[in-house]
């Protein structure tokens, strides 16, 4: 957490200080003739899902940068030790930061940003159950049209004190299998 990049995790963490990012390449696919874009993500059903009571707001924002994702990872689920990567990558701070493998922020103004240059309408919301495993659906259609292949996960409105509501989902690194990976699904007119 902090001013890490996170790239290479076994999952996204998300809570009130993380806020995970996704970008997908769609260049050779022509926009204009997608009907539908749909961002899904899986939570991982070995960790509980708690504190969600009946229900809080999950927002995906369409970001207004590109995505830098590096080699680094924070130890957690079956990784012992951590590492911090090398290179330049995105962090909570930056983004784009040049030295991600040193604490302190490696990026001047204006790359500062903490924690995301987003639209501050979300481009949609998935509501989030205690005990509910189900995939985190949101419809990111027009984004992806307009030319968007970037998004940021965030709680919606959480109180800053409270950090308990915390959500595992499946990384492409992580995920048991490819349909578990966080994806974007296209559908093409006729």
């Amino acid at each position: 957490m902090g001013d890490t990049n996170e790239g290479a995790n076994d999952y996204l963490g998300l809570d009130r200080d993380r806020r995970p990012v996704v970008a997908f390449d769609l260049s050779g696919i022509d926009v204009s003739s997608i009907t539908r874009a749909r961002l899904v993500f899986t939570p991982d059903p070995s960790y509980e899902t708690v504190q969600w009571g009946e229900g809080w707001p999950i927002d995906v924002h369409r970001l207004d940068v590109d995505v830098v994702e590096r080699n680094s990872y924070v130890a957690y689920k079956s990784r012992t030790e951590e590492d911090p990567g090398t290179g330049s990558g995105i962090t909570w701070k930056c983004r784009v930061d040049t030295r991600i493998e040193h604490p302190a922020s490696g990026c001047d103004r204006p790359d500062r940003w903490k924690g995301g240059d987003i639209q501050s309408t979300p481009t949609d919301n998935f509501l989030q159950r205690t005990g509910a495993y189900d995939n985190l659906e949101f419809d990111v259609t027009a984004d992806v049209i307009a030319g968007a292949t970037n998004w940021l996960l965030m709680k919606h409105g959480d109180n800053p004190g409270v950090n308990e509501r915390f959500l595992r989902l499946y990384s492409r690194e992580g995920a048991p299998n490819e349909a578990s990976a966080p994806r974007l699904i296209i559908e093409i007119g006729g």
